[in-house]
């Protein structure tokens, strides 16, 4: 996705003034944009802008900017209106996001001047390259979903109109070829030296690796994006679990997902196109008043400060992965509708990191979450994604991109 950042001012105002407040802005956000324009008419404002912009931020420098903002509106992209605290630059950009949201354009205005300005707006970039980077997006399952997912199942005709593409591949063929080499024994003794512990064979662990780059190369032969895998009905025949697979596939940055849940793994995507990181799907296992505890058998290791390798929780088989999490740290909690209709999310701070109780998957974290007792009273299915880091603002600028509606938690 292209940026463009178009500067917008009155060619009656003084010159010197223009471009010290051009380079004021340049300075905080300049390096953000692929494209750096400026226009004092509506005319050359005009010839600045185009189609192949996935996100256009306008930067009124002056008052009287407005019709050369509007310039934009005609291709309809997501637009930021950009704000300094002099010279009627608010107003300007007032009258032009009034004018673009009475249009059905995603817009917003944000004041330069205020703490937190530049993030949001990065947060505001991120929902627009997530949305775009949807248009085309194919997502691989792995077999059909998890029979217990009789919510959680995607509506084709929603994700379509995202522009996403559902490929599926059988169960079967992930089976073919599946046989370690050399070159995962090797591996996965460089994966047992760098663990905090290992209570797995050197064999196991290069059988899950084996399962890896067998997932890695069907991905490339059908060119798939993203991959979800109907889990648990392979363990038998594989002799293995997918756990370390897809841990290593979101440290790949190749979103991955469990139990063919394609709803949980566009949600994954979304955050981890937002926070710019790997994120963590698992389940909501304990609520207590404004505490959550989630848990799954597998993390991204580059999420975690430390991990262990173990087996997975229910089979005692394979190789699972319990990751640590620092604590302290604020996190946001989200996932979407089955029907891509609703968008729910809440910032929250983990208190611990630590895969430390019985009776639960291998990975865990708990969560101070205001009003998480709204997963038990409005639920919506049993798969959570956790994104280290406050993305709000970017998942509410998400949701108003794609016409999602915005359930917030706390």
């Amino acid at each position: 996705m292209r940026s463009l950042l178009l500067h917008v001012y009155s060619p009656l105002h003084d010159e010197g003034d223009v471009e010290d407040v051009i380079r004021w802005v340049e300075a905080r956000v300049g390096r953000m944009f692929d494209d750096v324009e400026r226009a004092s008419t509506p005319e050359k404002a005009a010839e600045k802008v185009s189609e192949e912009y996935g996100f256009i931020a306008i930067s009124h420098i002056t008052g009287g900017s407005e019709l050369m903002a509007f310039k934009a509106a005609s291709f309809r992209r997501p637009t930021v209106f950009l704000a300094h605290n002099r010279m009627n630059s608010l107003p300007a950009a007032l009258e032009a996001v009034s004018a673009f949201k009475s249009r059905g354009i995603p817009s917003w205005v944000i004041p330069l001047w205020r703490e937190g300005s530049v993030k949001k707006l990065e947060n505001i970039m991120k929902a627009a390259e997530a949305s775009w980077i949807l248009r085309g997006h194919r997502i691989m399952t792995i077999g059909d979903p998890s029979p217990w997912l009789i919510y959680s199942l995607p509506d084709t005709r929603s994700l379509s109109k995202l522009g996403i593409e559902v490929i599926k591949v059988s169960l079967k063929e992930l089976m073919k070829e599946l046989k370690p080499g050399k070159e995962d024994e090797e591996e996965a003794k460089r994966l047992a030296a760098r663990a905090e512990s290992c209570n797995v064979s050197i064999k196991e662990i290069a059988k899950a690796l084996s399962l890896y780059g067998r997932i890695k190369k069907i991905m490339w032969e059908r060119d798939a994006d993203s991959v979800t895998i109907r889990c648990f009905d392979m363990i038998k025949e594989a002799g293995t679990t997918a756990c370390l697979a897809v841990s290593m596939l979101n440290d790949d940055g190749k979103i991955a997902g469990c139990e063919a849940d394609i709803p949980s793994t566009l949600s994954m995507l979304i955050a981890h196109t937002i926070s710019g990181a790997p994120v963590f799907m698992a389940n909501p296992a304990l609520i207590e008043g404004n505490r959550i505890l989630l848990a799954h058998c597998t993390i991204a290791m580059g999420l975690t400060s430390r991990y262990r390798l173990t087996t997975h929780f229910e089979s005692g088989l394979g190789v699972g992965v319990a990751g640590v999490l620092k604590e302290g740290e604020k996190a946001t909690l989200m996932r979407i509708s089955p029907d891509v209709d609703l968008l729910r999310a809440g910032v929250g701070e983990i208190v611990s990191g630590k895969p430390y109780r019985e009776g639960y998957c291998r990975t865990q974290v708990e969560l101070r979450l205001p009003n998480a007792e709204k997963i038990l009273s409005e639920p919506l299915g049993n798969h959570y994604v956790l994104a280290v880091g406050d993305i709000m603002d970017g998942l509410e600028a998400f949701a108003e991109i794609t016409g999602l509606k915005f359930d917030r938690v706390g």
